[in-house]
């Protein structure tokens, strides 16, 4: 794991300017005793309240600092302070005459404390005219004692010792802090102690404006409001900077502001359309976020993308322009900027940016310039590059005429039927309208120059990579060379090569639509998906419906079942045979269902589906392969990863006329697991095993070269469907409920069978006055049964006889975090969400955790929000409200709550305004149990 590198650019931007300058004159002074930086945690001994304190800071990220020095601001905001900035500078620029003086102990000429001394309370006058004295940056401040009933100034105690109390404690450590010498008297104090000053003050009964009038500090925070100026989030600051003084009254304003959002207060925060709904769901923990705001974000506009073009065969300029609206702009220095009512897209932008990159020209320079220089690159560009065409692309004279010398050797398929199950291509090549002669090419590849000439003072341009992409392509699909240049190729491989042909801009027939007429309450891309299933099918092949989780991959392969007949076999996990058979009777009532499960199970029935595991499946290979299927679904299929394993041995050699397979996941690992699972859906298609390994894995493994993963990708377009959440967004609900159904294990179900006979006999026997209690006591114990038989006290149970549900959960956040999906956890019980964690250990999962003894609340929910846990494990009671994690997008509930509200609000939690993707939510539920009745 790397760590953050040191220095002095990073200290002030976590720390700020204010306690840099602080820092800076600890470390000048020789304040600092010793100091290291080892594994991201920054340590040392320091000069803290006038005494040396050994303090330290985890350095997690830039905007994750968690401080364990013992100053109030630290104490109070959780802030990164001078102190601990002080020890990184020691570490930046050791002060070679520091040891001396550190070894000799400062004078301290503080009164002493005790609790056996005479009673002492303090006094703090501030100056008459607080603002005023604000703007100077000297306040005069008088700091004094009432002793034996006599005021006196601070600075004019005598040794004491002394007994103090409340606030005055909290002034005491504030002033040892700032005054780490002697006891101060009148003072001039500047901004920032100041303000450090007020946070001692917080309580403070004896504070005055001069000697007469009271002042008042509270701890409220003042909630500014927040606005848009321009393409900047603003809030105006306090008068007094990150203080407000109204009537007497000072009052902070956004304490514990994380240092990355200070920029709000001042000159405010750039932010794109992108982050814009994000920020403000952030900043509202601080910030008062007006509803109109809300609705009158700006959004990402499109640019019109103006290029002009100019140059000869030497040197080669394009122009870049952006327009938003009419009006040219762009992103300057990274930043987004607002065109009248859209912001300018930083990635739109880049991706152009990009383009000519590729191609091999330098900049952008100021009036974005791009160049370039190289002959053979910018006869390539004439000769190949494809500009697309809502773009507005002006030509210069000079590059029209270069433009109209440059001719491209072009590759092409020639396809020729040959049969049921095979056809032929020979590949041609051609400049312009003429046929060029392919010995001629193998001539022009041989010389190893990109131009040759043509004739009637033609340049013809040659893309000796782009050729070998083609020749090797053909490879890929396992072609037989019977002649020259002309090879035969098994049916299956045509969509392949199809879709590699069109990518080569190569002229190809559309593929003919799938007319199916299908059920009303499937959304588009669900359509789309069965009619994908469909057409393979009718090419007799197979594929891997691998959409995202939450996606409908049961629904979709149902429906194409309905339509295409059976029968069909569907294996699939133990713990989803039975969500497979309720999804059956939920959306194809009208097919017969048979479950060949349990130690009972004889011979296969007859039926339009039939449903097993992968265990039985195991067992009962030999019954499997005996009998013919029409269809064969594999439901989380990276169970047959390994593809030595028996299971999926069994698997491929099931006798099915239509394979596909049902994952979220495919590829967990390697590319190995893919072949196998690819070789039970259309065996043959990736080659035999050991080919493909030395022709894909091993070179993608160590970072193969871009035009091979190209190449894979266009192989496994045509027999892969995956479409993510943000891909059919528009077609989705913001938030997707889901019930998981778990069935009892052996142990569980006799224990919980126990429970309930027991809980009756006890509700049946108990008065009147103690049913209620007696039955609510019984019906905690049944839905810690539910859960986890660990739950219930007094009771020792092996692991594996506790129940399924923690078996369960880590399927689905193996496919969750696989995909890419940030995860919060909920449980009414906190010995369960404990239970959770060893399974997160063992996956090397990182996570965050809350329940109600978690002391830093904010410091794990920002952990999460700006981190990359994918697992957020929280108390229903703990996180049931006044949380906002819209980092995650999918919310696990393992067991029902009584108030769906409180479940609700739960969910809420990811699912509020900011949240930029749509969430899913699952509900574990155990079949037969009270949790359905819950439900």
């Amino acid at each position: 794991m790397s760590h953050l590198e040191l220095t002095r650019d990073l200290l002030m931007d976590v720390g700020g300017h204010v306690e840099m300058k602080k820092a800076r004159a600890i470390h000048r002074q020789g304040g600092v005793k010793s100091a290291e930086y080892q594994n991201g945690v920054l340590s040392g001994e320091t000069r803290v309240g006038g005494k040396m304190k050994k303090v330290s800071m985890e350095m997690i990220s830039k905007t994750h600092m968690e401080n364990h020095c013992t100053c109030l601001m630290v104490r109070r905001d959780g802030r990164v302070c001078a102190h601990i900035m002080a020890i990184g500078l020691e570490l930046i620029d050791p002060q070679t005459v520091a040891v001396e003086p550190l070894d000799t102990p400062i004078e301290d000429r503080w009164p002493k404390l005790s609790e056996e001394g005479r009673p002492l309370s303090l006094q703090v006058m501030l100056p008459l005219k607080v603002e005023a004295s604000w703007k100077r940056g000297q306040l005069m401040t008088a700091f004094g004692a009432v002793l034996d009933g006599e005021e006196i100034l601070l600075s004019a105690l005598p040794e004491g010792p002394f007994y103090i109390e409340g606030h005055d404690e909290e002034l005491w450590q504030v002033l040892r802090e700032l005054f780490p010498i002697e006891a101060p008297g009148i003072v001039n104090l500047d901004q920032s102690e100041f303000g450090q000053l007020l946070q001692g003050l917080i309580g403070h009964s004896q504070v005055f404006f001069g000697k007469k009038t009271s002042a008042s500090i509270v701890a409220k925070p003042l909630r500014r409001k927040l606005s848009m100026k321009g393409e900047r989030i603003v809030a105006k600051p306090g008068n007094l900077g990150l203080w407000q003084l109204s009537d007497s009254e000072f009052q902070p304003v956004a304490p514990g502001l994380p240092m990355r959002l200070y920029p709000v207060l001042t000159k405010g925060m750039p932010v794109s359309a992108a982050e814009a709904r994000y920020m403000l769901a952030d900043l509202e923990q601080w910030f008062e976020v007006p509803d109109y705001l809300w609705g009158t974000l700006p959004e990402e506009g499109t640019p019109q993308v103006m290029i002009v073009l100019e140059g000869s065969l030497r040197h080669l300029e394009a122009r870049l322009e952006f327009r938003y609206d009419g009006v040219k702009s762009s992103c300057e220095n990274g930043e987004p900027k607002l065109v009248g009512n859209f912001f300018t897209s930083l990635s739109k932008e880049k991706a152009v940016i990009d383009f000519f990159l590729a191609w091999g020209f330098e900049g952008p320079v100021k009036g974005g310039r791009m160049a370039l220089r190289d002959r053979e690159e910018i006869l390539k560009f004439h000769a190949f590059a494809d500009l697309p065409r809502q773009w507005a692309v002006k030509k210069g004279e000079r590059f029209q005429v270069a433009a109209k010398q440059v001719v491209a050797v072009r590759p092409d398929w020639d396809w020729q039927d040959g049969g049921r199950d095979w056809f032929s291509v020979e590949t041609k090549y051609r400049v312009g309208g003429e046929e060029l002669p392919a010995n001629q090419v193998q001539r022009m590849l041989r010389m190893g120059r990109a131009e040759h000439a043509f004739g009637k003072g033609k340049i013809a341009v040659i893309d000796s990579e782009f050729i070998d992409e083609v020749n090797e392509t053909l490879t890929d699909s396992e072609a037989l060379q019977n002649s020259p240049g002309i090879f035969e190729i098994n049916a299956q491989q045509a969509a392949f090569l199809k879709t590699s042909a069109r990518d080569f801009g190569m002229l190809v027939e559309d593929e003919i639509e799938v007319d199916l007429d299908l059920p009303n309450f499937l959304r588009p891309y669900q359509v789309a998906g069965v009619k994908w299933l469909y057409r393979l099918s009718e090419f007799e092949m197979g594929g891997i419906l691998a959409d995202d989780m939450g996606l409908g991959k049961t629904l979709q392969t149902l429906t194409f079942i309905a339509k295409k007949g059976g029968p069909a076999l569907v294996v699939c996990p133990s713990s989803l045979v039975s969500n497979w058979a309720d999804e059956c009777k939920k959306w194809v009532p009208e097919l017969k269902i048979a479950l060949h499960v349990g130690g009972q199970r004889g011979e296969i029935l007859e039926a339009d589906i039939i449903i097993t595991s992968y265990a039985i499946l195991r067992i009962d290979s030999e019954k499997f392969q005996a009998r013919e299927f029409d269809i064969a679904i594999l439901d989380e299929a990276q169970q047959i990863k390994n593809p030595d394993a028996q299971i999926s041995k069994a698997a491929h050699h099931l006798n099915a006329k239509h394979r596909f397979a049902l994952s979220g996941t495919p590829v967990e690992n390697s590319l190995l697991d893919f072949w196998s699972i690819m070789e039970f859906a259309l065996p043959g298609y990736l080659g035999p095993r050991k080919p493909f390994l030395e022709r894909f894995e091993k070179p993608l493994r160590i970072g193969g070269d871009p035009a091979l993963a190209r190449r894979l990708a266009r192989k496994l377009k045509p027999v892969v469907l995956r479409r993510l959440k943000k891909e059919v967004a528009k077609d989705l609900p913001d938030r997707i409920e889901q019930v998981r159904y778990c069935d009892l294990a052996p142990k569980q179900q006799t224990i919980y069978s126990q429970l309930l006979q027991e809980s009756r006999s006890q509700v049946e026997a108990a008065d009147d006055g103690r049913k209620r209690m007696v039955a609510l006591t019984a019906l905690l114990r049944l839905r810690q049964a539910c859960c986890d038989l660990r739950l219930l006290p007094g009771l020792q149970v092996e692991d594996k006889d506790a129940g399924v549900k923690l078996d369960d959960l880590q399927n689905l956040l193996a496919e969750a975090i696989a995909g890419g999906h940030r995860v919060l956890v909920f449980s009414q019980f906190v010995q369960l969400l404990q239970g959770v964690v060893p399974i997160l250990l063992e996956n090397h999962w990182d996570y965050c955790y809350l329940d109600g003894s978690t002391k830093k609340r904010g410091e794990v929910v920002e952990r999460f929000q700006e981190g990359d846990a994918p697992v957020f494990l929280i108390s229903l009671k703990a996180g049931g409200v006044g949380l906002n994690l819209t980092a995650a997008d999918t919310v696990i509930h393992l067991d029902p709550w009584w108030n769906p509200a409180v479940e609700a609000q739960a969910t809420d939690r990811a699912h509020r305004i900011g949240q930029k993707n749509v969430v899913t939510s699952y509900k574990f539920i155990t079949r037969g149990t009270v949790e359905e009745k819950i439900l």
